[in-house]
């Protein structure tokens, strides 16, 4: 034995050297060396702080009056078998700003008193943040 075990050859082979305090089973014991982050939430708190938004783009009169006219009339149409692009805007729920979104398919409803559009891939989204929106396909077969 090396000097350093000799100092503790009295207690090594001790089945328990001390009763207020019983010895502890091995799977208990090596979890105490287990690795731990001690700073949770941080690789999280990182990886959004990295995430990229966009700013909400500003549409000028013309753009506007567009949107509005495409709005007028799918709701003339009526929402059932139209086809519609839509590039619109949505706002990011943690931080400032958002992403742009495009969409080709269906309307499940349109809300001319609720200003706001669903959409068949179940995105709701208001007017104010639509940038473009325009129907698909010959209208008039």
């Amino acid at each position: 034995m090396n000097n350093e075990l000799m100092k503790y050859k009295d207690i090594i082979d001790l089945e328990n050297f001390n009763p207020k305090h019983p010895r502890m089973e091995r799977i208990k014991r090596a979890a105490q060396f287990a690795p731990f982050a001690a700073l949770t939430g941080h690789e999280d708190a990182i990886i959004e702080k990295g995430r990229l938004t966009e700013e909400k783009p500003t549409l000028d009169n013309d753009q506007i009056v567009e949107i509005e006219r495409n709005l007028t009339q799918i709701s003339m149409l009526g929402v059932s078998d139209l086809t519609i692009y839509i590039k619109y805007f949505e706002q990011d729920l943690l931080k400032k700003g958002g992403l742009i979104k495009e969409y080709m398919g269906e309307i499940i409803k349109l809300n001319d008193f609720e200003k706001n559009i669903f959409l068949k891939n179940n995105a709701l989204i208001d007017f104010e943040n639509i940038l473009d929106i325009s129907i698909l396909g010959d209208l008039f077969v």
